[in-house]
């Protein structure tokens, strides 16, 4: 009788055994140059070189709808890995050429640079195919993954792989702030500084994010060496929204992406013009300090999940994040709190419903499904279908608001607050975020525990968590060992 598989290996294509930790060691090192990529083109400096390209502020709408656009891409990608495999390669190549995309984004005032009218627009064009070409890879990466990171600790899993990134994005978000900065103070004198610095930026940022995806070649596909089962286009669509609570979740996260596919484009654009926020003062504040309330609630939430369930974090957090926008419309030039102790709340909470739509969408992209392995990857592509129509609607919506409210300014009797064109949007985001929850409820998943009772837990157990969060920071630096799990249990 042959010795039993060991639970912590796998085999790639040629049969030979690889250790199931090293292969999640090296998805957490990948998300290192990932984070430098993400953090870079989320910050001050895409937003400064965006202006300096000239872009209008119904033009940040526009960006703001770009990843969405790119999520269409996802269903025809579907199809055809459920027809010829390959759902490793197809993650390779569409993510280098996608990151790549930035780096071209970034050469554009140095190759165009007697074409001013035009630099904007191109940007707009290179970061569209740039989102079209990830969100290409996304579905193969999902049921790719679903297949290589254990169900059971899957939640742990991502929370600790998001976690890993947050001091990179903290050191990184720090020294752009300062450097912006000190360019803004000689901007008078060299007026194209600012255009260049933050072109160098960009382009570092994208070149990161190529090494990002290139650190997957080394992580083995254990579905390599299974023949695709081809299945038709109508199937791939009609298995998915067969499913009752599926339908249900599309309901909710189109509802919860109309309400926040603006915010990151026009919060920048806030807290420059209506607040008057330095470059490192907005990096400090929207995503330094908000950072350190990630690691707290990435540390928090991945293990409740697994123990609880998806469906009651949602709900939780859900209601939470609902206020978010509030608390940066409760912030003035002349007083930060209580707005912005409101703001750290709704962040501490992000993690949970972030992990937990991951994973609702991450259980259903396996390929554990009846009709197809391939399958799988359908629950993402009709997902990211909804979700893009409702970026997309998101972001043409905002750049309406910022072209007929331009001058916009009221004055409020709750907390002194100043209405723009901004706030209305604050405001729009709050209403629909509310909205998403009704959703939620509907939801049915048999596994998890009741909403009271995963509160009394999360109370229980809520001091002694935040305790060792807070201890994160100065844990980060040689625990990556660590944090590549005993599959087999011990």
């Amino acid at each position: 009788m042959p010795p039993a598989q060991p639970v912590d290996a796998t085999h790639d294509p040629r049969g030979r055994p690889s250790d199931l930790r090293g292969q999640l060691r090296l998805i957490l090192i990948a998300w290192l140059f990932g984070s430098y990529w993400l953090w870079t083109i989320s910050g001050a400096a895409m937003t400064q070189y965006a202006r300096a390209l000239g872009t209008p502020d119904y033009g940040f709408g526009l960006l703001a709808t770009l990843p969405f656009l790119g999520t269409l891409m996802q269903l025809p990608a579907t199809w055809f890995q459920s027809r010829y495999g390959h759902r490793k390669l197809i993650f390779l190549i569409t993510g280098v050429l996608g990151r790549s995309m930035w780096v071209v984004a970034a050469l554009i005032p140095w190759v165009l640079p007697e074409a001013k009218a035009w630099w904007w627009p191109t940007m707009i064009g290179s970061l569209l195919i740039s989102w079209l070409a990830m969100q290409a890879g996304g579905p193969s990466w999902m049921n790719w993954m679903s297949d290589v990171i254990p169900k059971r600790i899957r939640g742990r899993f991502f929370a600790r792989r998001n976690l890993l990134g947050q001091p990179v994005g903290l050191l990184l978000a720090l020294a752009i702030g300062y450097i912006l900065d000190v360019v803004m103070a000689v901007e008078s004198e060299r007026p194209d500084i600012m255009l260049k610095a933050t072109s160098v930026v960009i382009a570092v940022g994208g070149l990161m994010g190529v090494l990002d995806i290139l650190c997957f070649r080394g992580v083995h596909d254990p579905k390599a060496g299974v023949p695709p089962t081809p299945i038709r286009l109508h199937k791939l669509l009609r298995e998915p929204l067969r499913h009752r609570d599926f339908r249900c979740y599309l309901g909710y996260i189109f509802t919860l992406t109309l309400g926040l596919g603006f915010i990151g484009q026009y919060l920048w654009l806030f807290l420059f013009d209506v607040l008057g926020w330095s470059n490192g003062k907005a990096n400090l504040l929207a995503v330094c300090v908000p950072m350190l309330a990630l690691m707290v609630g990435y540390r928090i939430w991945g293990g409740i999940i697994d123990h609880l369930g998806k469906k009651p974090v949602m709900l939780i957090t859900g209601a939470v994040v609902a206020v978010g926008a509030l608390g940066w419309l409760m912030i003035t030039p002349d007083r930060l709190w209580p707005g912005y102790a409101l703001v750290l709340l709704v962040l501490m909470a992000w993690p949970g419903l972030e992990i937990a739509n991951f994973n609702f969408v991450l259980d259903l992209a396996g390929s554990s499904h009846k009709d197809s392995p391939q399958a799988g990857t359908a629950f993402v592509a009709i997902n990211a279908i909804v979700v893009a129509i409702a970026g997309v609607l998101s972001g043409l919506l905002a750049a309406l608001v910022a072209e007929l409210m331009p001058d916009l300014h009221v004055v409020l009797p709750v907390f002194g607050i100043v209405l723009t064109y901004h706030g209305v949007l604050f405001l729009i985001s709050t209403a629909l975020r509310g909205l998403a929850l009704l959703w939620v409820i509907g939801l049915h998943e048999p596994k998890a525990t009741g909403t009271r009772d995963a509160i009394r837990y999360m109370t229980a157990s809520l001091y002694s968590n935040v305790r060792q969060a807070l201890f994160v920071p100065t844990q980060v630096v040689g625990r990556l060992r660590r944090w590549t799990y005993r599959i087999n249990g011990r």
